[in-house]
């Protein structure tokens, strides 16, 4: 495990439950705010790619952003989704 992956497991998201465990959510705003963290990641990705633009002509960023899906890289956002 990277010393990055494990401050997320081990200290940050911890804290993240600790201060967020007294909020109560209805459904229609989990599904709000659900809908509003989809559309900021779409916002980063498209942000990444307008990014590096120039690169994906030679196919190092796409290459880049497929190899950080598979590492697992966005494992840390999706623990604090579920």
């Amino acid at each position: 495990m990277t010393e990055d992956a494990e401050f997320c497991l081990e200290n940050f998201l911890p804290e993240i439950e600790a201060a967020t465990e007294s909020i109560e959510l209805s459904e229609a705003e989990k599904e709000e705010l659900k809908g509003a963290m989809v559309g900021t990641v779409i916002k980063l990705l498209y942000a990444f790619l307008w990014q590096v633009r120039i690169f994906l002509e030679t196919r190092l960023a796409l290459i880049f952003f497929i190899s950080f899906l598979v590492a697992g890289r966005i494992s840390c956002y999706t623990t604090i989704v579920q």
